[in-house]
């Protein structure tokens, strides 16, 4: 059989992210639906930004995790969907929309916490607290040149 790629994906950064983001996104969703929150990965994301800065504008959920602004306004209808967000028109400046969270959000707010923080856990299962931060260090590290290398 011939080879088409002479390159081992299994030292690639780039697959074993894509692995790990998988594996991590199918675990994600499973404990999510046990809570009755049937979420995407960017909406894990975009619900949490939600519920640490209630009343944040849709442009600064969409700065924090560099994310087209397409992307984040699929997230957010679909959480609105879900009765997780509602948005509003800034009284200050009626071009932006303002983001809350809702009751019902709120109400699961621990629950999915608990979640966010299971996940955690089984990711850094076995790690040390060196190991954990150098991990942590090293991914951020990565974003960052990703983001430099992309503007």
């Amino acid at each position: 059989m011939k080879k088409i790629l002479d390159h081992d994906s299994a030292v690639s950064a780039g697959y074993l992210l894509f692995v790990l983001y998988w594996h991590d996104t199918f675990l994600m969703r499973k404990m999510l639906k046990s809570l009755a929150m049937p979420l995407n990965r960017v909406q894990v994301g975009v619900l949490a930004s939600v519920l640490r800065e209630e009343g944040s504008t849709q442009e600064a959920v969409t700065s924090e995790y560099r994310i087209s602004k397409s992307s984040i306004s699929r997230s957010l209808d679909g959480l609105e969907r879900n009765g997780l967000v509602t948005r509003m028109e800034n009284p200050e400046n009626r071009r932006q929309k303002l983001v809350f969270p809702t009751y019902k959000a709120k109400s699961l707010a621990k629950e999915f916490v608990e979640v966010l923080k299971t996940n955690n856990e089984l990711l850094f299962r076995g790690f040390g607290d060196q190991e954990r931060d150098a991990a942590v260090g090293f991914l951020n590290r990565m974003i960052e040149n990703l983001n430099s290398g992309s503007n």
